[in-house]
Order: C-alpha cells, then structure tokens, then sequence
C-alpha cells in the first residue's frame, strides 16, 4: 500500500498513517530520497510492543495494523529518529474493558494510549535507548504540525500557549483505574514509567493538572 501510494506521486504531499513494518518505513525513505514529498506516522503501541505479546491471543493486543516483530520495532524507531517518520500518532481506542473481554474474534480493533504516550515513549525510547528528547518532542509536536501543512506553534510572549509540563524523575505504575478515559484497561498496565505529564495548556487555557501538583 505504502509503494503504491508514493507511486502516484501528485499529492502536494503523502502522509503515510500507522507505519508498522520496517519495508513500509524503507518504501517512505526511499521515497523522501527521490525528492518525493513523503512521510509517515507511527504510533507507541509499534514503537514499545511485538507480536511476541499475541501468544496468549489476548484481545488487548488486537489491533491494526497488527502488532509485528522485534525487527520491525527497531526499523520504525530508527526511522523515528532519522526523521523518515516524523510524526507520531496515539491511535487512541478507547473501547472499554468489556468491549476487549469478549472473544478475539468480536473484540473490536485498537487499544488506549493518549494518557501513557508520553511517559511510555520518554521511558522506553529517551530513557532506555538514549533517543534525544528534543527529537521526542518534535515527533509528538511540530513533527505532525508539518507533515500536515500546519502552521507551526511557537512558544512566544503573546502566542497561544497549547503546552505539557512533565516530571522527568518521578516513576509511577501504569494504573488504568486512574485513567480519565472509558477506557479503563491497558496493554501496559503495571509497566513502571517515567515522565508524567503534570499540566496541560491548549490556547493558553489550563485543560487538565495533576491532583497532586500544589
């Protein structure tokens, strides 16, 4: 699909969703290479789990594009950081926890991640794996501002401020029960992160604050 769409080649510009192989990520590169205005998107669940997870056909994990292998994973983060895929994408589903208890076969497709994406990322890539928190950022921020044709935002005296404050040093455990989501279930549950968000800002306007931040 990523081959046939780049082929086209007419599109001011081709934003490819949901990166999950490492010949999807070669195709986007091969294609930027050629001067072609391609890009691509790739989510935290393909960035921090396998196929290896799908043994016990857990319906948590049933997602799509599937979850692939360990070498796919190590080929989408490298192209994270060369800026083959510049954007990343929660993918957030927040079905409930009943909806992902039914049998593999009715379960629906996808899984939560918008209130563990950036702790999860900052732990398992910037902590774990030495990736810059700069280039961190700018996946989760500009990076899709760009890829979109989006103006970018700007952290400046008189402009909107639509920011996340973080603690890089507090580690907490993935506790669905505490989620704000319906979606009270998670394919990281118990996995110990850091990297909380403590304050959110959209346009300047406080959206949401950590109870315990005084």
């Amino acid at each position: 699909a990523v081959r046939k769409a780049a082929a086209l080649g007419h599109a001011p510009r081709l934003y490819v969703q949901h990166v999950s192989t490492a010949r999807g990520a070669a195709l986007i590169a091969a294609a930027r290479a050629e001067g072609l205005p391609v890009t691509g998107e790739v989510t935290p669940h393909h960035l921090t789990l396998t196929e290896e997870v799908w043994r016990g056909f857990d319906a948590r994990f049933k997602v799509a594009p599937p979850l692939r292998t360990a070498s796919d994973m190590e080929a989408l983060i490298g192209a994270l950081e060369r800026g083959e895929l510049a954007a990343i994408g929660t993918d957030h589903a927040p079905h409930t926890a009943a909806e992902k208890e039914r049998d593999l076969e009715n379960a629906p497709f996808g899984m939560p991640s918008l209130e563990v994406a950036f702790p999860l990322l900052y732990t398992e890539l910037v902590e774990k794996r030495g990736l810059p928190l700069a280039v961190l950022i700018e996946r989760m921020t500009s990076g899709p501002r760009a890829a979109l044709g989006l103006a970018p935002a700007r952290l400046a005296q008189g402009a909107p401020a639509d920011l996340m404050l973080f603690d890089p040093a507090t580690r907490c455990t993935v506790d669905p029960a505490r989620f704000v989501s319906k979606a009270r279930y998670s394919p990281w549950a118990g996995r110990e992160l850091v990297g909380w968000p403590r304050l959110t800002l959209v346009a300047g306007r406080e959206v949401w604050r950590d109870a315990t931040l005084a």
